[in-house]
């Protein structure tokens, strides 16, 4: 589960352990075909004004990346069309340049998902 207040995820076990991490959600995507995974209707953070602004950094350093050598999938607002390994790359991407540990993808409702980095996790 996502603490957007608190900025963490935390991270349940059935046995009842529990770690967390600090939280970043780089995107969210929907389905275009709910039946299918592969084609995605992507939206970075920092276009999306639901999410608050210190969940949005890390989109951010990849936006700036994007805007520096003319990428414009990374630096464009809206809705983009990807494929899912597409969504992966910008994770990866986002790892790559904060100091994320790793990544993560999960629902968030109907037929959405978001696209997470996380840190240390303790």
């Amino acid at each position: 589960a996502i603490d957007q207040a608190q900025g963490i995820i935390v991270f349940t076990w059935r046995d009842g352990r529990r770690a967390q991490a600090p939280v970043q959600i780089i995107g969210a995507a929907m389905r275009e075909d709910p039946s299918r995974n592969d084609v995605l209707h992507f939206k970075w953070s920092w276009d999306d004004q639901t999410v608050p602004a210190p969940l949005q950094s890390s989109a951010g350093l990849v936006r700036a990346f994007g805007a520096e050598r003319g990428i414009e999938e990374l630096a464009m607002g809206g809705v983009l069309r990807v494929h899912t390994d597409r969504a992966w790359g910008y994770l990866a991407l986002a790892v790559a340049l904060s100091d994320a540990q790793g990544a993560i993808r999960g629902p968030i409702g109907d037929n959405k998902e978001a696209f997470l980095t996380f840190g240390a996790i303790s």
